[in-house]
């Protein structure tokens, strides 16, 4: 009863009493707390937990705000910068809302059938070539596709060819990833994506049927050329194999078989300008240096999918957010080389693999117009 009183007495005059707080009495086993302490240290705890909850809920609904204001003041800012008006602010919000939610940054930008660097959803980037890039190569090219950069180098040297083929010759490709090329990239790691890209490239070169491998023939069953073919990735901002492709491509196109002759003792000499006084006592087997014939250029084009939208060459930043990809490779004829699509949560449908022929064609005649200009600049320098 007298408990009771003490606490009716509390609850009625509140902090007005002068109590003194003894944590430590609570904590000693032996020593029996005030009833006043108990129960003020009780309500006062209580009171504590009423707090946290409150700035619980409290900071959820900042974040919530937050994240509404953001959104709201970016789809505003967008508008304005759509419609020429940007300032330092606007730029900034953009920016933060990008790097917090760009599933959402970049959806938004579907809606209105657009990407975040202007293009059309099915439209690929500003593209270059430059043959010739490295002058101690027999064949070379550099391509830029946007902002990924591929430089392809050819170097030849004889062999000998294999029994089973004894009048063909050999490709060999590789693809390199150093760590310049890209952030995710480390150093003294090889690169996830190089041997994929490597072992594509491979398989649709060879494929395609773009070069004749019995052109490559020096002597039956004794010399043959061996073509060893190195791409470096420069730069790596999505679409990697699309163009790895084109530099590979365009390399061949430049490629320049150098002379060479067999010597007294039967070997193979490759003629250069050491001994270009030893091309008057030997017979050459090509009187002069010569280009390989291409027939059926392969040229490929990457899609992502995502919902019921086709992009048509995505940077690295899409290709991250929207896992979803489709890779299309034609010749120059319009047939189909290969089709890749390594996974993903969407589903090709009939009518998407239809849109992404539809953009793949569209491509080829690009690319191939591209390259030929950039033949006929080499050819005129």
């Amino acid at each position: 009863m007298k408990l009771k009183a003490e606490i009716e007495d509390l609850k009625k005059h509140g902090d007005n009493f002068d109590v003194p707080i003894f944590a430590g009495s609570i904590a000693k086993k032996n020593e029996k707390p005030l009833p006043k302490t108990h129960y003020l240290l009780l309500r006062r705890t209580t009171a504590e937990e009423q707090t946290n909850q409150v700035s619980t809920s409290i900071t959820q609904i900042d974040h919530s705000r937050v994240f509404t204001t953001l959104f709201l003041s970016t789809e505003r800012k967008m508008v304005d910068s759509a419609n020429g008006a940007t300032d330092f602010s606007s730029e900034m919000e953009v920016d933060a809302f990008r790097r917090l939610f760009p599933l959402r940054f970049h959806e938004r930008h579907l809606l209105e059938s657009v990407r975040p660097d202007a293009r059309p959803l099915g439209k690929a980037r500003e593209t270059s070539l430059a043959l010739g890039a490295v002058a101690s190569a027999d064949g070379s090219a550099l391509a830029k596709i946007g902002s990924t950069t591929m430089l392809a180098a050819i170097k030849m040297e004889v062999m000998t060819p294999a029994n089973e083929t004894p009048d063909e010759g050999c490709i060999a490709i590789d693809f390199h990833m150093p760590a310049i090329c890209s952030p995710i990239v480390r150093p003294g790691r090889p690169a996830e994506a190089a041997p994929v890209v490597s072992k594509q490239l491979s398989d649709t070169i060879i494929s395609s049927g773009m070069i004749d491998l019995k052109e490559l023939s020096l002597v039956s069953g004794k010399a043959a050329w061996m073509a060893y073919l190195d791409i470096y990735c420069l730069d790596a901002d999505g679409a990697l194999f699309d163009a790895a492709l084109l530099a590979a491509a365009a390399a061949f196109s430049h490629l320049q078989i150098p002379v060479v002759s067999l010597n007294d003792e039967g070997r193979i000499v490759v003629f250069s300008k050491e001994n270009e006084g030893e091309k008057l006592n030997n017979k050459p087997v090509n009187e002069e240096k010569r280009k390989l014939k291409l027939k059926s250029i392969p040229f490929g084009l990457t899609c992502i999918i995502h919902k019921n939208y086709t992009l048509a060459d995505p940077t690295a930043e899409e290709e991250s957010i929207m896992e979803t990809l489709i890779t299309i490779v034609l010749d120059s004829s319009y047939q189909l080389v290969s089709l890749y699509k390594p996974g993903g949560p969407a589903l090709a449908y009939e009518s998407i693999i239809q849109d992404c022929f539809a953009l793949s064609r569209q491509r080829v005649r690009e690319l191939q117009t591209i390259l030929n200009e950039a033949i006929c600049d080499m050819e005129v320098d």
